[in-house]
């Protein structure tokens, strides 16, 4: 009688144990392992080369450096999928650039880069292209959509996707100026 009471308590403690651990776990699932969203920084897009001569043949070339900042707020990886920064002047593409693919380290921080050259055929065939140029600087767009994954324990993933689109204005004659704005969906 003594051993089945034994084997009662020791059942009845190992329960109490499991059950408590599982609550442990889906709390920590829930709260501290949670997948956070990555905290991503526009910087300003620096010119990087800019060539304009109007005689005796019309030559314009550009190369803009666009930068982000990504720190990952996970206790995970990010591992981020290659795409492309595209270049845009009024309405139309004159220009895309390359994002490699890569991996940001659990509460890591690492700066994404790319070299845009600009096409500038396309700018000159635009009907607003002679009126800008008089004015002294060109109005750009920059769009991005980057697609990710934070994994956690390496079984908890969770999809993530950054979209990053960026007001940019080129000066002829001085530093550019952009504004942009990331919007980041898990």
């Amino acid at each position: 009688m003594a051993t089945r009471r034994g084997l009662k308590i020791c059942c009845a403690v190992t329960a109490a144990v499991v059950i408590i651990v599982v609550v442990v776990l889906i709390t920590l699932l829930f709260t501290v392992f949670k997948p956070k969203q990555p905290k991503i920084q526009p910087h300003p897009v620096l010119l990087k080369r800019i060539e304009f001569e109007p005689f005796p043949l019309l030559k314009l070339n550009l190369m803009l450096l666009v930068s982000v900042t990504v720190k990952n707020e996970n206790y995970g990886r990010f591992r981020y999928d290659a795409s492309k920064v595209f270049i845009f002047y009024r309405g139309n593409q004159i220009g895309e650039g390359p994002i490699d693919a890569g991996v940001i380290t659990s509460h890591g921080t690492e700066d994404i880069n790319t070299t845009i050259e600009i096409s500038a055929e396309t700018m000159i065939l635009n009907k607003d292209f002679w009126s800008d140029l008089g004015e002294g600087y060109f109005n750009f767009t920059s769009e991005s959509d980057v697609h990710g994954q934070a994994s956690m324990l390496k079984f908890l993933k969770k999809h993530a996707k950054a979209r990053t689109t960026c007001d940019i204005t080129v000066y002829l004659a001085g530093p550019p100026y952009s504004k942009c704005n990331t919007k980041v969906k898990i």
